[in-house]
């Protein structure tokens, strides 16, 4: 994107090389990008792409950026002057941890960790950059970018060894927050991630803020020296059995961010609720916390799920739905009785957004179909849930169109709206999905043949085609065209209108 500066030599805009056709050389700063259609403007530093005008705080990638620890050698040099060379540095000498008394350096460890749990680098707890090499064996490995201790040089030796045991097991918690809080800060403001995914990051983000709470709470005991009931202070341990709950909800949420990654609409439901399935049966906290997020962000699915097999319409600006409107005129009820209708045309399923239940319901359908309906004719057992939903929504547009208004049926009238939880429930539920859509078909199929047969009297029309063109004087026909074959081969000023006539 061009910052609306000159860009070339001779002090020319670049939208007005691009019109000329000359070729330019654009600044550092500028940069191209290719943006999804229909995807309200953004910032250029909510992409990270160009060079200079990057806020990695915002984004939640500063962790990542290597340069942050490097400043101008004359700043560094007036800023931190323990930083200059012994011989410049006016008799101040840097004191190592392993120097201190162990209760002391459970105290400096203490306000470092509780720093690093908000994503802070400390001295000795400081955020490593992802290392991929090799082994004395020669087998490669790769070491995950995370919270871990500064060099052994920098320390002074090793640390208490119970200090030690618990920081490690305190660390990973650091960093699935780093990761976790990364994502949530990059795809709120990218709007072409969809609306699933925002919401899902919206999710995160509650979950979040509680989690900074509690951080908060243990920074203000520290701060404030409180003492325990038991004459107490806060310590190493008590933190870390505190932060159980928290160790365990930031696990899940590094692991769901993993799977979310690069991933939008019915892709990302049909991730997630393979996630809870795979690993999460059995376990309280987890499925608690997978639970939640499945029933946020699946409420924009299940709205949309619901204008088409109630409407025939859908507010799908990021492709993230199973069924995508692929001509404008038809999302915008502007069809006309002149236009050829071809159905592939205006609409067509996105197999990549479809959800995995409505490829499983149908077997748990079948069984319970006949109960529901009574009518084992009306069962129509050879289609999937996927057909039907697709076939109840062109059902409803092709009633809109032929009415030129929405109909709906006495069961649609009476029936109230459904609230946001029971959407969503009935989205999750395969059964009750299944059903769902099963009630929503033969209601939008009975809507349509009552239209048909007396608005419009198809019955006439196919008496007609059968009169004349199937079996009462379907040889008439027939024998017309052998007769008239050598006169419509030939041109039209040429043709004996009145012979045509008269046969």
């Amino acid at each position: 994107m061009n910052d609306g500066t000159a860009s070339t030599e001779d002090d020319k805009p670049l939208i007005e090389f691009l019109q000329e056709h000359n070729q330019c050389k654009p600044r550092r700063t500028e940069t191209f990008q290719l943006v999804a259609a229909n995807t309200p403007h953004s910032p250029d530093w909510v992409y990270s792409t160009a060079e200079g005008i990057d806020r990695v705080f915002f984004s939640g990638s500063y962790l990542s950026d290597q340069g942050r620890h490097t400043l101008p050698l004359e700043m560094e040099q007036d800023l931190f002057p323990e930083s200059r060379p012994p011989s410049q540095q006016g008799g101040i000498t840097h004191q190592q941890l392993v120097e201190l008394p162990v209760d002391m350096q459970e105290q400096v460890l203490l306000d470092e960790l509780v720093g690093a749990m908000m994503g802070l680098e400390g001295q000795f707890l400081r955020f490593h950059s992802m290392e991929i090499g090799e082994t004395e064996e020669g087998e490669e490995y790769v070491e995950p970018a995370g919270f871990g201790f500064a060099s052994l040089s920098y320390i002074g030796g090793n640390l208490d060894s119970s200090l030690q045991n618990i920081l490690t097991r305190m660390l990973p918690l650091c960093s699935n927050y780093v990761h976790v809080n990364q994502y949530v800060s990059s795809c709120l403001g990218m709007y072409e991630c969809g609306i699933v995914t925002r919401t899902l990051c919206e999710a995160i983000n509650k979950l979040l803020q509680e989690y900074l709470a509690f951080v908060a709470n243990l920074n203000y005991l520290l701060r404030e020296e409180t003492v325990t009931d038991e004459g107490k202070s806060i310590s190493m341990s008590m933190v870390y059995v505190n932060s159980q709950p928290s160790i365990r909800t930031m696990a899940v949420l590094y692991q769901v961010v993993s799977t979310a990654r690069g991933k939008k609409g019915g892709e990302l439901l049909n991730a997630l609720k393979n996630l809870m399935s795979l690993h999460y049966v059995g376990d309280a906290k987890g499925s608690e916390v997978m639970s939640f997020l499945l029933m946020e962000c699946a409420a924009p699915y299940a709205r949309m799920m619901q204008s088409w097999l109630q409407r025939g319409k859908i507010h799908d600006p990021y492709s993230e739905f199973m069924i995508e409107v692929t001509d404008k005129r038809f999302r915008e009820s502007q069809v006309t009785f002149q236009q050829r209708m071809e159905w592939t045309d205006w609409c067509r399923v996105q197999e990549e957004h479809v959800l995995d239940s409505l490829y499983d319901a149908n077997d748990e359908m079948s069984s319970t179909r006949n109960s529901m309906f009574g009518d084992e004719s009306r069962a129509t057992s050879n289609m999937s849930a996927r057909d039907k939903a697709y076939t109840t929504g062109k059902y409803r547009r092709a009633i809109h169109f032929c009415n030129e208004g929405p109909i709906a049926s006495h069961s649609q009238q009476t029936k109230t709206e459904q609230t946001k939880e029971e959407e969503v429930n009935t989205l999750l539920n395969p059964l009750q999905l299944s059903r769902c859509i099963d009630h929503s078909y033969h209601d939008a199929s009975d809507t349509l043949l009552h239209l048909l047969m007396g608005k419009y009297d198809i019955l006439s029309s196919l008496r007609f085609m059968k009169k004349y063109f199937l079996l009462d004087q379907g040889d008439f026909f027939v024998n017309f065209l052998d007769g008239v074959e050598t006169e419509l081969h030939k041109e039209l000023p040429n043709v004996l209108q009145g012979r045509v006539q008269n046969w």
